[in-house]
């Protein structure tokens, strides 16, 4: 199984204070494979009553057609239906933040590009797996893909939680400055993508390196949202901080093909006042 670096492993018995900014996320580990519905997984299949009606995007997709030109070729302007993006079961997701009683987070986006960030259109179901009996085997398709970037390599998971800090510039500026006394005496650092993994993960803090911090709010009740997945393309960036130990080969750190604008994250929030609420998006 792969192992996270711990970069910041120890930095509270300096800075005790730091422990009110640290939180656990689990990343995912996604590798190329067979899931099956009853597995988590990434762009695996998933476990869907048939009695269920599949979900579509009813956007007008002609302003992808505009956006791209003549180049996009013939486009169907039907409903498309969603992809599967993510599976992801309690049992093995130690950061699970659904709603009481559910055991089950199903991720489905939209494989074109949406205003106003560009970015696939996301929706999400939470279950509870023991009531799925009829499941639905042959869920639709969609007749053309947006971009084929949006849509992932079918892979297993291998969940491990890890421990994370607040991006940098969100921390007081008291603590901010003491991080930066204890970067100076110890020669290590905090910022620079060392205290928030890249790769798959549920939970965790949300990096801010493309924008400036911003809240992120529910568009339906102006509510304030928890941060409950990040998708990202490569597993560590051309730096190999976050280089998994065990993981070697192009096809570990590329598992799933998914590739945000160039090369970003997709940072997927949930409302805290009402699961039901539509999610909400950031891209970093």
């Amino acid at each position: 199984m792969p192992i996270t670096p711990q970069h910041l492993d120890g930095i509270t018995d300096d800075l005790p204070e730091l422990a009110a900014y640290r939180r656990t996320a689990t990343r995912l580990h996604p590798r190329r494979g067979t899931p099956g519905i009853g597995d988590s997984s990434v762009g695996g299949p998933l476990l869907w009553p048939a009695t269920e009606e599949w979900p579509v995007c009813t956007d007008d997709h002609r302003s992808w057609i505009e956006f791209e030109g003549p180049g996009a070729g013939t486009i169907d302007t039907d409903p498309v239906p969603l992809i599967p993006v993510a599976q992801l079961y309690r049992r093995d997701t130690a950061d699970y933040l659904g709603p009481e009683g559910t055991d089950l987070l199903q991720v489905l986006w939209c494989p074109v590009d949406h205003d106003p960030l560009w970015t696939p259109a996301v929706t999400v179901r939470w279950r509870r797996s023991g009531e799925v009996t009829n499941v639905l085997r042959t869920p639709p398709s969609p007749s053309w893909v947006g971009n084929d970037l949006y849509v992932p390599a079918a892979c297993t998971v291998s969940p491990e939680q890890i421990t994370e800090y607040e991006y940098h510039a969100l921390l007081p500026g008291d603590l901010a400055a003491r991080v930066a006394v204890w970067e100076e005496r110890t020669g290590r650092r905090y910022g620079w993508g060392r205290s928030i993994t890249t790769g798959w993960k549920v939970g965790g803090y949300a990096s801010w390196t493309l924008t400036d911090p911003q809240p992120m709010r529910c568009e339906d009740c102006g509510s304030s949202m928890t941060l409950l997945l990040k998708v990202h393309g490569a597993e560590w960036d051309g730096d190999e901080l976050w280089h998994p130990v065990g993981a070697h080969t192009p096809a570990e750190r590329d598992p799933t093909g998914i590739v945000i604008g160039r090369g970003y994250a997709l940072w997927v929030w949930m409302c805290d006042a009402d699961w039901e609420h539509p999610v909400g998006l950031s891209m970093q």
